[in-house]
């Protein structure tokens, strides 16, 4: 009876969650990054409202998606009071604290998390896949799984948290190899070199140690995704304001 209940209480509540958004009568949300490559497609939704970085949103009960480099994430979690209302779209792994050097998913279940597998190309192309969908973890999850179907982004509410940990892990070593990998080569993520690619993910896979991932399925996804990205090359400037989340967080790992 008690593992029943630990299953149906969160599934009753993310499908109230889910209810209360389709019932609300202004179903509005608020995007932080909306001049960025993701946030500028989040923000084609018909209800999305953008707010400037460093501007309080108001005081409702709405979701705020945040796409944002992950080293502002502090500056968004101090505009906003509860925090259960945030929902981070970022390539960056979530830091915490520094001293524990672990990769939690969702501490206290707080906040709204996504590992996104698409990217948009300005003004109107989405790269997206139903093989390889965006995961999303936490207490608004429906909620943003039903905005980001609205604009075809296939994605997959994930509720395990450790299945989270390991999806997010694997795009973090995904992002941090072809970062690297296209600027010294002068490569496309579809054009990477083969060889070179497999020994960098090898090395970050035995740091970063997925839960459930082995190096078999990480370069499985590492590959697809670099189909799917096909001759983009990874903006070394993007990757410099990502570092303390993605390269840098690797160093600490690994030191």
């Amino acid at each position: 009876p008690t593992s029943c209940t630990n299953v149906l209480l969160p599934l009753m509540r993310s499908l109230l969650q889910l209810l209360q958004f389709f019932l609300s009568s202004t179903p509005h949300f608020y995007v932080y990054g909306s001049s960025g490559v993701l946030g500028s497609f989040i923000s084609t939704h018909p209800s999305s409202i953008a707010l400037s970085r460093g501007t309080p949103p108001p005081d409702d009960d709405s979701l705020i998606v945040a796409c944002t480099p992950t080293s502002a994430r502090d500056d968004i979690l101090d505009l906003v009071n509860d925090k259960q209302r945030l929902a981070f779209i970022s390539n960056g792994v979530r830091l915490y604290a520094d001293s524990d050097r672990t990769i939690n998913p969702n501490p206290n279940n707080t906040t709204t998390e996504t590992c996104p597998y698409f990217t948009y190309l300005p003004p109107s192309t989405l790269l997206s896949s139903p093989l390889l969908p965006t995961y999303i973890n936490g207490p608004r999850s429906f909620e943003l799984s039903s905005i980001l179907q609205s604009i075809n982004i296939p994605n997959k509410v994930v509720e395990d948290e450790v299945k989270y940990k390991d999806e997010e892990i694997v795009k973090l070593i995904w992002s941090t190899s072809m970062w690297l990998l296209c600027a010294t080569t002068s490569t496309t993520c579809f054009t990477a070199p083969p060889s070179t690619l497999k020994s960098l993910i090898l090395e970050l896979h035995s740091v970063l140690k997925p839960p459930l991932s082995t190096y078999e399925d990480t370069i499985d996804k590492v590959e697809a995704y670099n189909v799917l990205m096909g001759n983009i090359t990874p903006s070394v400037t993007k990757a410099k304001e990502e570092w303390e989340g993605r390269n840098g967080f690797v160093l600490r790992m690994g030191g």
